[in-house]
């Protein structure tokens, strides 16, 4: 299983799920993505209040890889 999850909860909407410090419920829950008209939104849950913008979900799971 990859250690950066994302899981589909509706459509063009995902959570990220870290399983580097957790095995299940909100121990693992570390952000939430949607699609928009050109990009992924990326919501980190350390860090509410900002958004940002990756082109393709690899990046995604690469920018939450990578704040570990």
């Amino acid at each position: 299983m990859p250690m950066i999850l994302l899981d589909p909860i509706a459509e063009g909407t995902w959570r990220v799920l870290d399983y580097r410090n957790g095995k299940t419920g909100i121990d693992v829950l570390v952000g939430f993505v949607q699609w928009v008209t050109d990009a992924y939104a990326v919501t980190d849950l350390s860090q509410p209040d900002e958004q940002r913008l990756c082109h393709t979900l690899v990046e995604v799971q690469e920018l939450f890889g990578a704040e570990g």
